[in-house]
């Protein structure tokens, strides 16, 4: 029994070391800007621009421009429901003020998983944006989403 138990976390271990990239959190630069390190600078340009069209509440651009290359640009319908969730977000949760960098997740090269928390008057929100990076169309996002989970953030140990 106890030889089945080491093998389980033998096991369990091994998978998370073998995943490439791993979980990522941001780091503090000089001048007191977070970055990734290990994350392209395109795509977290592309973020802060994003972000910063959300606070001048450009929110139909801020998406058009984040998602110009993504095949979600093509599916007018999902567009055009995250302008307005995005829209009633600032009914429930007041001005944004800004966003911070939390963690993200390299599965490989071109696959990953980049997490923010945006500073709302009344509340934070989660928001995660997953990218792609297409031989034939660079990095376009796969998935953007956004709620009201950023207690997920912390680990309960």
């Amino acid at each position: 029994m106890k030889k089945v138990i080491i093998l389980l976390i033998l096991f369990a271990i091994s998978i998370s070391v073998a995943q490439d990239g791993g979980l990522q959190k941001a780091r503090k630069l000089a001048g007191g800007t977070e970055t990734f390190v290990d994350i392209p600078t395109e795509l977290q340009d592309n973020i802060a621009k994003f972000f910063n069209r959300i606070g001048k509440k450009e929110i139909k651009d801020a998406y058009e421009n984040l998602l110009e290359k993504s095949p979600i640009f093509e599916k007018k319908e999902e567009l055009s429901s995250l302008v307005k969730q995005t829209l009633v977000s600032f009914d429930f949760y007041g001005k944004f003020y800004g966003f911070e960098p939390v963690n993200a997740e390299k599965v490989t090269d071109s696959y990953m998983r980049i997490r923010y928390i945006g500073l709302y008057e009344k509340y934070p929100i989660r928001w995660v944006f997953t990218y792609y990076k297409s031989p034939s169309r660079g990095w376009i996002v796969t998935n953007v989403k956004f709620d009201d989970l950023s207690e997920f953030f912390f680990y309960d140990e």
